[in-house]
């Protein structure tokens, strides 16, 4: 999906990013994911959206593994505008995760999410309340999405 500006579009490039990996996960029992990402609405970078997209599948993969295939519950992910971040949202009916917690050694997917949040200044949350969830918040400029010099614009502007 690339544009004539260069880069990708970054809503259109997450949904297809959870959908397939929902695919590898189902069964007959799955419930589909739940995905209310607008596409259209920001670009980025090939770098930015590639880096950004390995730390969603890890955090999307975890979800399946430790949640939607146990639990047989639902996946839902969304992104939202804040006044200066999109608010990327991962949830799940699962035991979360404790990010204050050390990481194990034997583990990589935390240290390949922190190491790429880092690299563009993404803040993460997680918490329970109504079910597990994990928060990206991608920093964006007034003239559109901005992360350590992975720019993108906004195609159009995200309703009031």
């Amino acid at each position: 999906r690339e544009s004539f500006h260069g880069g990708l579009d970054f809503g259109a490039y997450v949904t297809e990013l959870v959908k397939g990996t929902a695919v590898l996960f189902s069964s007959r029992d799955s419930l589909p994911p739940i995905i209310r990402i607008p596409v259209g609405r920001y670009r980025g970078s090939v770098d930015f959206c590639v880096d950004l997209g390995l730390a969603i599948n890890e955090l999307v993969t975890n979800a399946f593994k430790h949640a939607i295939l146990p639990l047989h519950t639902r996946l839902e992910t969304s992104i939202e505008p804040l006044p200066k971040a999109l608010k990327l949202l991962i949830r799940d009916h699962g035991p979360g995760i404790d990010l204050a917690s050390p990481v194990d050694p034997s583990k990589l997917g935390l240290k390949i999410i922190r190491s790429i949040i880092r690299k563009y200044d993404v803040v993460l949350t997680a918490g329970q309340e109504g079910g597990a969830w994990i928060r990206l918040d991608i920093p964006v400029s007034p003239d559109g999405l901005q992360v350590n010099g992975a720019r993108a614009e906004p195609t159009s502007p995200f309703p009031s």
